[in-house]
């Protein structure tokens, strides 16, 4: 598999060449489960990035997901972060799982979608 350019930039920084950070796909659901059991919010950041609402990432490492995060376009849904902020994306459920925290994935997670 080839590496995109920014992709690469992202593992640099993170100080881990195996790092991936790529959309979040409907097939990606199970995985997600086993690594944050119980939380169902990953069917609706999917379906809000369907509908083009949000960008949804997964980090990989070694095969494995260990990184979360959405974009939300809109923005936060607040009325007084939307007041101050009006149109800025948010970057919204930044999770890292906890045997590879400190390691700056979830520094490398926020530099990729800062570029979308």
């Amino acid at each position: 598999m080839r590496l995109n350019r920014s992709v690469v930039d992202d593992a640099r920084s993170a100080d881990l060449a195996g790092l991936v950070i790529r959309p979040a796909r409907e097939v990606d659901v199970g995985e997600l489960l086993v690594v944050w059991p119980g939380s169902v919010s990953q069917v609706d950041r999917l379906r809000r990035q369907a509908a083009g609402e949000s960008i949804f990432v997964l980090g990989w490492l070694d095969g494995a997901v260990v990184a979360r995060a959405e974009l939300k376009l809109a923005g936060c849904a607040a009325e007084s972060v939307q007041t101050c902020f009006p149109g800025v994306p948010e970057i919204n459920g930044l999770d890292v799982v906890d045997s590879v925290q400190g390691k700056g994935i979830g520094t490398a997670v926020i530099r990729r979608l800062a570029r979308l």
